[in-house]
């Protein structure tokens, strides 16, 4: 449900003004599509960084000479949640907090790994 704030009240989409009382913001967590979605873009990026012969060097500063597969990347994106949001598990993330993060990385891939791969939409995963 959408509510609106106006002059001070609360009102939801059809305009039916709520009645006082505390009401909780529940944000949604990941749906299994982005689930899937992410899985799936772990995979393409693994394959193209590892097509170009890229090793995680490329994304530590300490040399990591493993092969990038969708579990490293996957730990790196875990890592990400827990600093950013301080989560450690990516079922806790919400829809907002996991399509920031892919954003990050995607910019991340992009500058150290030269991968310009877009995230997979949800209906094609």
């Amino acid at each position: 449900m959408t509510i609106h704030i106006i002059e001070g009240q609360a009102h939801k989409e059809n305009g039916e003004v709520l009645k006082d009382g505390y009401y909780e913001l529940v944000q949604e967590r990941r749906t299994s599509k982005q689930n899937r979605s992410l899985h799936k873009w772990f995979s393409l990026v693994s394959e193209e960084a590892n097509e170009k012969g890229l090793t995680l060097n490329k994304l530590f500063t300490k040399p990591q000479n493993m092969r990038i597969t969708p579990e490293t990347l996957k730990m790196l994106f875990k890592e990400y949640a827990k600093r950013m949001y301080n989560k450690d598990s990516t079922t806790k993330l919400t829809k907002q907090e996991i399509n920031i993060l892919i954003e990050v990385f995607e910019q991340v891939y992009a500058e150290r790994l030269d991968c310009t791969i877009p995230f997979p939409h949800y209906e094609n995963t």
